[in-house]
């Protein structure tokens, strides 16, 4: 089974950290005996992704799903139906923002 999996190690302590956690799934998927095939990928985000792009994540990189509830572990499958395309641009009331006076926007 192959799973996706999107990595933002951030700032502080966060990228050895995280550094640590895809090493602990890396073991786990050669554990597995080629039952798990992990696609790792990294993204930018925090002071990095700030100095680089004006902002902490990208607004590529901030995406909105429909919650799946149902009963734990028996949830439905994630469908094109229930997982929003990725559009280079969020809407303006789906997008993190920062401001000047050092305020962090996080939409409900």
């Amino acid at each position: 089974m192959t799973f996706d999996v999107a990595v933002l190690p951030g700032d502080g302590i966060g990228p050895e950290v995280v550094a640590e956690a895809v090493r602990v799934l890396r073991r786990a998927e050669a554990l597995s005996g080629g039952e798990v095939d992990l696609r790792v990928e990294t993204f930018t985000a925090g002071a990095a992704a700030w100095l680089r792009n004006g902002t902490a994540i990208p607004a590529s990189q901030v995406v909105r799903t429909v919650p799946r509830g149902g009963t734990p572990g028996a949830a439905p499958a994630i469908t094109l139906a229930n997982v929003p395309s990725i559009a280079a641009a969020p809407i303006s009331s789906d997008q993190i923002t920062f401001t000047g006076n050092n305020t962090l926007n996080v939409p409900e």
